[in-house]
């Protein structure tokens, strides 16, 4: 039954509260998810500028192989590796972990819309009551003014037949 031509002002959902209730709270989940992909992207953008950085400095070393020969530069050189490629480690293990708290929070999400669906599709259902017990009403008022007039015409007619 649709509720098209049926006076809803009358309409009051007991669940309203809580189903704005779970419109926040998917609102908060989705600025959270948002913010962890923001972060999962920044540390992909570090990891890149280290990982250009490093590529950098290799070139320079292969390219300039000859004119290094000092074990102590060589050594820094290696230190300098190193470091960079721990870092890049620990970055790497960052993005796993914001992406593993972005997965759940967009798992969150989408529990959360399911929610406020069942919320919606009752509230339609009661909507839908509503309107019948708004039209079983009318056609009752309805009927009590046909059978009013019905009776008021019987009687109008009997005085006039007198």
């Amino acid at each position: 039954m649709t509720t098209t031509g049926i006076d809803l002002r009358g309409f009051d959902y007991q669940l309203a509260p809580l189903q704005q209730r779970a419109y926040w709270i998917l609102d908060d989940l989705q600025a959270r998810a948002a913010r962890a992909l923001a972060g999962v992207q920044a540390l992909k953008t570090q990891l890149r500028q280290v990982e250009d950085g490093c590529e950098e400095q290799r070139r320079h070393l292969a390219g300039n192989a000859q004119r290094y020969l000092d074990p102590a530069m060589h050594r820094r050189a290696l230190d300098y590796f190193l470091r960079t490629s721990a870092s890049m480690a620990a970055l790497r293990e960052q993005i796993d972990a914001a992406h593993c708290t972005h997965r759940e929070l967009v798992e969150q999400c989408l529990q959360q819309q399911l929610r406020i669906d069942m919320f919606e599709s009752h509230r339609l259902r009661q909507m839908e009551e509503y309107a019948m017990a708004q039209c079983t009403r009318t056609a009752a008022e309805q009927d009590q003014a046909w059978t009013a007039r019905s009776r008021w015409l019987e009687v109008a007619g009997e005085e006039d037949a007198r």
